[in-house]
């Protein structure tokens, strides 16, 4: 593949993996409604792992050459500078999110507030406390992936040498989440910042780097229908353990619905399975329209909760599920498709926007 020219297959996983996590943000939809609790926890189990998929594909590129400045270069331009200028815009918009009526639109904003609300928890790895930018763990924890980057990229390198090391490494990593996950995560403790969101991250990311190489293998068409089938099959054996842990009383029983699970390993590789399998790799219409829409995924990323906030806001969220009659599961999953088709189309205009001001700036100077 030519150098800059996205790989549709792969890019197609990347929108279907933000699509998820902008559709677990608006599961919160179904507010108080009562519905039945396994429909609810298959759901959430379903929806958990957007962020697995974007830990493999990072892992299918970060590998290539080693010129560790380029690389900071880029982060910092794409990832980090744009995650700062939401932390601004999500304090400029706190007081019309969170504050009571009456409350003046910068009333009691300060620097002081910013630093102690958005960049102080930056110092011990976390996210900020504020609701709308607590995704962006995963952008904190993207960092921490990139410092030890090298160090990685050695280690990736003597897999490399072998298939057998690969095989070997693929098994005892996933091995370890099962017994993690047997444990209901109290082996490891895995979690979304420091040294936990590390080991999760690069035994992905590392799967990620293998599954690329031996993407092959799972390319065939018969695998378009074995994935969706393996994804459904995969999350409602989860939803029992997810119950089942419920029932003895185990107060980590939520943590089986994050994205550090064994589960999560399999989830991810039947996404990018179905996108390989779907997608034909040669050039069309079809493939450019995804190739642009993926391109806007990290924008919608980091745009589509202020976009939920404004919705809560709005009172949006009390309402929608009475909208589509008595039937508890019909309304649940109307008002949760609609929602998301909202949020996403919202955040795509917002993101387009932002770009085509940018580069319109640029073009100016």
């Amino acid at each position: 593949m030519k150098k800059g020219v996205r790989d549709s297959q792969i890019e197609f996983a990347r929108l279907i993996a933000c699509m998820i996590v902008v559709m677990t943000h608006v599961n919160t939809v179904t507010g108080d409604v009562n519905e039945p609790m396994f429909l609810q926890t298959i759901r959430k189990c379903m929806l958990a792992d957007g962020v697995p998929v974007f830990w493999m594909i990072a892992g299918m590129f970060m590998f290539n050459g080693t010129d560790y400045g380029k690389k900071w270069k880029s982060v910092i331009k794409k990832v980090l500078i744009p995650t700062f200028f939401l932390y601004v815009i999500a304090y400029l918009m706190s007081n019309f999110l969170y504050a009571a009526p009456g409350t003046g639109i910068f009333e009691g904003l300060s620097v002081q507030d910013f630093f102690t609300v958005f960049l102080a928890p930056l110092l011990s790895a976390n996210h900020p406390s504020s609701a709308v930018a607590a995704h962006t763990w995963y952008v904190i924890a993207y960092f921490l992936v990139m410092l030890f980057l090298p160090l990685i990229k050695l280690f990736v390198d003597w897999l490399d040498v072998s298939r057998i090391r690969q095989v070997v490494f693929g098994v005892f990593s996933f091995a370890l989440l099962v017994f993690n996950d047997i444990t209901y995560n109290h082996l490891l403790n895995l979690g979304f910042s420091g040294v936990p969101v590390l080991i999760g991250a690069y035994i992905m990311i590392i799967d990620g780097h293998i599954l690329y190489k031996y993407r092959h293998i799972i390319s065939h068409k018969i695998f378009c229908l074995i994935m969706p089938i393996a994804f459904v099959v995969i999350n409602y054996f989860r939803a029992i353990c997810v119950e089942h842990g419920k029932t003895i009383g185990e107060e980590n029983y939520i943590d089986l619905t994050w994205w550090t699970t064994s589960f999560s390993v399999l989830t991810a590789i039947c996404i990018i399975g179905f996108s390989l399998s779907v997608i034909n790799a040669e050039d069309s219409r079809f493939n450019r329209i995804i190739n642009y829409i993926a391109s806007y995924t990290f924008g919608i990323y980091l745009l589509h909760p202020l976009v939920v906030g404004v919705l809560y806001r709005l009172g949006y969220f009390d309402s929608i599920v009475l909208c589509f009659g008595n039937n508890v599961i019909v309304a649940v999953l109307l008002s949760i498709l609609i929602t998301f088709l909202m949020v996403f189309a919202m955040s795509f205009i917002i993101s387009w926007t932002l770009r085509w001001v940018i580069n319109a700036l640029k073009k100016i100077n």
